[in-house]
């Protein structure tokens, strides 16, 4: 039964729309029909709360974010079920198990992709969520009837894609994304909404 949304990053993106959709979960009562699953294999840390739904409090305990989401959307009654492992080929079967609903809100082109490739493949509808560096927002969706997720082997084949995983940047500059995140966020949650109806 394909009961389940799957939420896949709750870095900055995932973190801000978990929050807003446990809101829309409860108000419209998808609770009573949808669990909510939480995938990300990370942890909190200082640098989170200038951009990302956390307290400082609750970043420098160093706790798995889906933990820490989890506990908030289950304050409103839903059923949510949170998987603290990073998502591969090798177990994305699992942890998408049961999906009605994909959303990917991871900021890694390569886990994009396999999130593409298993929305077509299964026929599970999936909404893209990022930011670039410069600042600018993009939603997008993938099924098997339809897809305009820009980032499909395809269209990225022989580019090299830039690898900054491993920059840290200051809090002053991740809060420049802010306004640009939160709005990525806003136009995604408005696309579910529209996606339930």
């Amino acid at each position: 039964m394909r009961d389940v949304i799957c939420l896949v990053g709750c870095g900055f993106l995932g973190s801000h729309l978990t929050d807003q959709l446990d809101k829309l979960m409860y108000s419209q009562e998808l609770g009573a029909c949808f669990r909510l699953r939480l995938i990300d294999y990370d942890t909190w840390d200082e640098r989170n709360p200038a951009n990302q739904f956390v307290t400082l409090s609750e970043a420098i305990k160093r706790a798995p974010k889906v933990e820490t989401l989890a506990a908030r959307v289950e304050a409103y009654g839903l059923t949510c079920e949170p998987r603290e492992e990073k998502l591969e080929a090798s177990n994305a079967a699992s942890l998408l198990e049961d999906a009605f609903l994909i959303i990917d809100a991871v900021d890694h082109v390569p886990t994009r992709q396999l999130l593409w490739g298993i929305s077509r493949g299964t026929n599970t509808p999936c909404i893209h969520l990022g930011i670039s560096k410069r600042g600018t927002g993009q939603v997008t969706w993938s099924c098997k009837t339809f897809d305009d997720f820009p980032y499909t082997p395809q269209a990225v084949g022989g580019r090299k894609m830039i690898n900054d995983d491993k920059v840290k940047e200051p809090p002053c500059e991740m809060f420049k994304y802010m306004y640009a995140g939160l709005r990525t966020v806003e136009a995604g949650l408005k696309s579910i909404s529209l996606f339930f109806g």
